[in-house]
């Protein structure tokens, strides 16, 4: 599988960034080759952020500066449900480092009263656990309908749930924010998948039950497609932007996402203040 993505920029001042632009080594997935260059050359630190992300910093310039990333990957395919489903854990028996992904967040609020009648509601009278994940699933792929433009960085799972419209990161911070109310812990995947018909980075999201994780999606593309490569992991999607700025002195002119070589351009718009994402069809974000 590879994959290839192209930002570039106007920036107004010296500006900070962090990025995720590079793939997670992990089980599952073998990096053959990949590339990360920024022009024009800067000097970059990398470091490991508090989900095992790998991330880049570095200080962009004054003028057009293009980051370009590329990446060839030996990708397993998706592990499959077993059957019969792997069993509910109950809270107290959940390891430790899983616990942080049973609470709620700024974009998946499981803790509201709205949001545990809607889970409630979609698979209270269900057996705890699988079946109530894909009941979950299966009613945002059927009632929340997938369009570009209509969220932005402020959107969060509570908005969709009321607008019943988005994209693939709407539709993944519902999701979350549904199984974490049912004490699923519950975490948000962005990577490439094989099956995309316009190729771009994509989000889904894993759960973790009889004491595995497993990745699910309720996109447009029902499920998980049968390989999809990983690149960050986190909480929810303000964790970890595949871009972030630290001041308002850049603009994006474009972003690109491609697989197997094949570039799909798309205007992005201006970023506002705070920090940016491109690459997922979003403005902005915190």
């Amino acid at each position: 599988m590879k994959g290839r993505s192209i930002f570039t920029y106007d920036v107004y001042a010296p500006t900070t960034v962090t990025t995720m632009l590079r793939p997670r080594r992990q089980e599952g997935q073998s990096i053959i080759q990949e590339g990360f260059n920024i022009e024009p050359p800067v000097p970059f630190s990398e470091y490991t952020d508090l989900y095992g992300n790998p991330c880049q910093r570095t200080i962009l310039p004054v003028g057009r500066v293009t980051i370009t990333t590329e990446v060839q990957a030996q990708v397993n395919p998706t592990k499959p449900i077993p059957n019969p489903a792997p069993a509910y854990m109950l809270v107290g028996d959940l390891p430790d480092d899983v616990m942080h992904y049973i609470l709620p967040s700024r974009y998946c609020q499981s803790d509201l009263h709205e949001i545990n009648m809607l889970a409630l509601e979609i698979a209270g009278n269900l057996t705890p656990g699988y079946d109530q994940v894909e009941a979950i699933r299966t009613w945002i792929h059927n009632n929340i309908r997938y369009q570009y433009g209509v969220s932005n960085a402020a959107t969060t799972a509570l908005d969709t749930a009321y607008s019943r419209v988005g994209v693939c990161r709407d539709f993944t911070h519902l999701a979350i924010a549904l199984c974490r109310n049912l004490c699923i812990p519950t975490r948000m995947t962005v990577g490439y998948l094989d099956k995309l018909k316009d190729m771009d980075l994509h989000a889904w999201f894993e759960v973790f039950i009889g004491g595995e994780w497993f990745r699910r999606g309720a996109g447009k593309n029902r499920g998980v497609p049968h390989r999809n490569r990983p690149w960050p992991r986190r909480r929810r999607c303000g964790d970890g932007y595949p871009v972030r700025q630290c001041s308002a002195a850049i603009a994006a002119r474009g972003s690109g996402v491609a697989r197997s070589g094949a570039i799909n351009k798309k205007p992005v718009p201006e970023s506002g203040i705070g920090f940016a994402l491109f690459g997922l069809s979003f403005k902005n974000g915190a």
